[in-house]
């Protein structure tokens, strides 16, 4: 179970650091920004988990004259992204959780950077976002995979039972799944980009510093023994040369609305 207050707390406290770390998210945003072509045109346009602004910038370049709403569950993050690209009169920035955000308008457009693996319940987010996008409307997003991190939850999991990675990763196949007939899925691709780090520290130290280490939980405290157990684990099945491995599978999708 993901614990919305915890990860309010983490990313703020990450919304300082974040840019430095986020360079898996960065590359999700450069690659999910292919799929949008530049609009003259005035759309309703909403970014979910806007975050410090590495998506929310190529929004506004893509789409200048539009009427565009930064969603993000951090006031510190929403501070970070407002500083970043300045006040104007057709931006919006909003402070709340997106399974409980209930908007007075319908969109043209939806778009989310590296988001969606923080909602537990996907079928319920994808209806509600149905309640919110206009017909004809598109749903732009990536996300994280089923493989993500696949080493430190199976390490983790072989020290220890009771600690776990609680990040909601999802398969493709089981994300098409739940989009039921609401939508008409126009584009979907995976790829799985692999990272090397010192060691277990570096790759946590980079987890915190993007804000998302409520992922780890343990009813337990984490001891320097049992660190120690989880470096000596996690070298033993994925180690290259001197380094660790760390797998990133990342999911792009476009969603047209169907009716």
């Amino acid at each position: 179970m993901i614990d919305k207050k915890k990860v309010n707390r983490n990313f703020s406290k990450g919304a300082k650091t974040y840019d430095e770390y986020a360079l898996i998210q960065r590359h999700m945003a450069d690659k999910l920004g292919i799929f949008i072509e530049d609009s003259e045109e005035v759309f309703n346009i909403l970014e979910i988990g806007c975050g410090t602004g590495i998506f929310s910038e190529k929004i506004l370049n893509k789409f200048p004259n539009s009427n565009i709403d930064f969603l993000d569950i951090s006031h510190d993050m929403i501070k970070n992204v407002k500083d970043k690209i300045g006040s104007k009169e057709n931006l919006n920035f909003i402070v709340e959780d997106i399974e409980k955000y209930q908007p007075q308008k319908k969109y043209d457009l939806i778009f989310s950077n590296a988001t969606f693996q923080w909602i537990q319940n996907k079928k319920g987010l994808f209806d509600h976002l149905d309640s919110f996008l206009k017909p004809g409307g598109l749903i732009l997003f990536s996300t994280f995979g089923k493989d993500t991190y696949f080493e430190l939850r199976e390490s983790l999991k072989s020290i220890d039972p009771d600690l776990e990675y609680s990040q909601n990763f999802i398969s493709l196949e089981d994300l098409k799944k739940v989009l039921d007939d609401k939508y008409k899925i126009l584009a979907a691709e995976e790829e799985r980009i692999k990272e090397n780090y010192h060691c277990v520290m570096d790759f946590l130290k980079m987890i915190k510093g993007i804000g998302a280490n409520s992922a780890l939980s343990n009813s337990k405290p984490f001891t320097r023994d049992k660190f120690n157990r989880l470096e000596d684990e996690y070298r033993k099945n994925y180690c290259s040369g001197d380094s660790i491995e760390v797998t990133n599978h990342l999911i792009y999708m476009i969603l047209g609305k169907n009716y």
